[in-house]
């Protein structure tokens, strides 16, 4: 392994690399970087599922409540239609006198 400085341009800052002289050395220095890189990729594709799967939950729900909104809807405007109906037709009757 060699060790290598590179100055930056225009800046007094200099950084010290290692410069691995096989690809088992760059393997073995760095296995630990390349484990967790592969963590923080794997929990930030476990977060986006769950994040994906808790919006088409949010969405059934959603979806849910609709369709009870429109059954309750219907079922009103059912009673609605046989209410009007039953007033139709007892004021046709009232009309003809045949009920009071």
């Amino acid at each position: 392994m060699e060790n290598r400085g590179i100055l930056v341009p225009n800046t007094n800052i200099l950084y010290i690399i290692k410069i691995p002289e096989t690809a088992s050395e760059y393997l073995v220095d760095y296995k630990d970087a390349i484990i967790l890189e592969f963590d923080k990729a794997y929990t930030e594709a476990q977060e986006t599922i769950k994040a994906k799967t808790q919006s088409q939950i949010d969405l059934r729900d959603r979806i849910l409540a609709l369709e009870n909104d429109m059954d309750a809807l219907c079922k009103a405007l059912y009673v609605g239609a046989i209410t009007f109906a039953k007033d139709v037709a007892n004021t046709y009757l009232k009309a003809k006198g045949e009920i009071e």
